[in-house]
């Protein structure tokens, strides 16, 4: 969770409504180099995630949404703004499909191996 400002929101916008997830992630990398953060000393909740669950098409979607979000925060406040491809369009382009289906697939097969692994450091 995260305590924010209000005018943040007013100088940087809100979340894309186009991500479905790393909407908050893209928004981060906007406002990365004009806002200042702080770590908390505690732990306010803890979140589990459960990662035995995942499938390969659900890795695949919050993958193209995280390199999107990058996408987005870069495009940012330069003269190419007014020209951000969509998620569909950025999804459609030969370099996202060529990073999707072998390095993100590489990864996720090692995500796969560390959990039903344990115990074993897979590298």
């Amino acid at each position: 969770g995260a305590m924010i400002r209000s005018w943040c929101f007013d100088r940087f916008g809100f979340f894309s409504e186009e991500l479905r997830s790393a909407e908050d992630f893209e928004w981060y990398l906007r406002i990365r180099r004009s806002c200042n953060f702080r770590v908390l000393p505690d732990f306010l909740y803890l979140y589990r995630y459960g990662a035995r669950n995942i499938t390969f098409g659900s890795w695949v979607a919050n993958v193209r949404n995280e390199r999107y979000a990058v996408y987005r925060a870069g495009k940012f406040g330069t003269s190419d703004e007014r020209a951000i491809l969509s998620l569909d369009q950025f999804s459609r382009r030969w370099q996202t499909r060529l990073a999707l289906f072998t390095v993100d697939m590489l990864r996720f097969v090692k995500f796969r191996l560390r959990i039903h692994l344990p115990g074993r450091k897979v590298r």
